[in-house]
């Protein structure tokens, strides 16, 4: 616990993340739809992980853990609790969860990473550590082609975005229908973030394919 509390301490307070948000909004709608095995995966050790470390609760994460449950456990939704605690900015939870083996590079169902759940919340400091240990997911795409820094593009994150291409990144990402983060910069209104993608040789002359 110290060691976890020593490295989340590094990456400062942060607030709770859209990422989780919206996707729990869909769960009263998929109930109805939800077969025996959802059902048991909602009441299940991966549920119940995922909730906690959302939530940052350090002391029901470290008895989830104690007890035999898996850091990589999963919930309906396909999501582990390092996705869960990059998604709300949870860095006590993150630090804990990646001394007990966590794996920094496991998706969800859609692809997406906890560095794209961090890059979407605008936890700056959660992607930074997640990157620390896993670098090569500075440029991993989800299912539909978006990085995080096109997630983070879209959603206005200018800290994170000069994080990442500072780092490296590919600013000229484009989702499956060739909408760049440029592109995604732009309709948001984002001009930082818009200004950081320029200055990394964002293609200003790109055209998507949605038409």
């Amino acid at each position: 616990m110290e060691q976890a509390s020593a490295l989340g301490s590094q990456c400062g307070h942060q607030h709770g993340s859209l990422g989780i948000v919206r996707r729990r909004r869909q769960v009263a709608l998929s109930l109805q739809f939800a077969s025996r095995d959802d059902l048991a995966a909602m009441a299940g050790d991966g549920a119940r992980l995922v909730a906690a470390a959302s939530a940052g609760d350090t002391q029901r994460v470290d008895a989830l853990l104690a007890s035999g449950v898996a850091a990589d456990a999963r919930d309906w939704d396909r999501l582990t609790a390092l996705i869960g605690a990059a998604a709300a900015g949870q860095c006590a939870v993150l630090a804990m969860l990646l001394n007990a083996g966590a794996d920094p590079r496991a998706a969800d169902k859609d692809g997406v990473t906890a560095l794209m759940e961090a890059a979407i919340g605008g936890h700056a400091a959660v992607a930074k550590k997640l990157l620390d240990v896993a670098p090569d997911l500075l440029d991993a795409t989800a299912a539909s082609g978006v990085t995080a820094l096109w997630l983070a593009a879209g959603e206005g994150r200018a800290d994170v975005a000069t994080l990442l291409v500072n780092l490296g990144a590919d600013a000229r990402n484009a989702r499956s229908d060739g909408i760049t983060a440029l592109m995604a910069a732009a309709s948001g209104g984002h001009a930082p973030v818009a200004a950081t993608l320029l200055a990394a040789q964002a293609d200003v002359h790109a055209i998507d394919r949605t038409r």
